[in-house]
């Protein structure tokens, strides 16, 4: 172990952890028991963080793995998102986060978010305040209910079976018209 001013930089102090190429660098903090730790691996050049004696974090050269939660919180007044997931490039289809479970020791995709927008949900979908929900795809989209399908509009309601094309109108206080080639019958 060696300490003392920066050879680089006279304002800089720093503590040197010198050791093998296949060995580790570690600092201990413990009560009776080493029970958290910061290492650096140099053999796989990589830091962990690790807290009741389990790795929970890892910094490497892929980016950073995190076991257990993560919790990000705001202030109380504050505007900001606690939470931002960012990747810097111009492909629209590379992923940006992606939440998976790992029921039965098997990882499955459940939420996948890109880089251009789209949101890819395995499971059950809410969206909550309003908006559009579309969906592409080159199979039939299907929305199976347990019960009934209730569709709930503050106007009115258009079944749009080809395009635009209007197949069933349903004018809210008014009249529920089918149509054939956009033609009322």
């Amino acid at each position: 172990v060696t300490a003392g001013v920066s050879g680089v930089n006279a304002n800089n102090y720093q503590i040197k952890l010198l050791a093998g190429t296949t060995g580790l660098s570690r600092f201990i903090a413990g009560d009776g028991s080493d029970a958290g730790y910061l290492d650096y691996n140099h053999d796989g050049d990589k830091w962990s963080i690790k807290t009741a004696g389990s790795e929970r974090l890892e910094i490497n050269s892929s980016g950073i793995d995190v076991t257990g939660s993560v919790t990000a919180t705001s202030s109380a007044g504050d505007t900001q998102y606690p939470l931002t997931a960012y990747h810097p490039t111009s492909t629209s289809a590379r992923t940006i986060a992606r939440f998976q479970s790992n029921v039965g020791g098997t990882a499955e995709d459940k939420v996948v978010i890109k880089a251009d927008g789209s949101i890819d949900v395995t499971g059950t979908v809410t969206i909550d305040g309003g908006g559009t929900i579309s969906a592409v795809s080159t199979t039939d989209l299907k929305i199976n209910a347990t019960d009934d399908l209730i569709l709930s509009a503050v106007d009115n309601i258009y079944i749009q079976p080809q395009g635009n094309d209007n197949g069933i109108t349903l004018i809210g206080n008014g009249a529920v018209t089918l149509h054939h080639d956009s033609s009322p019958k």
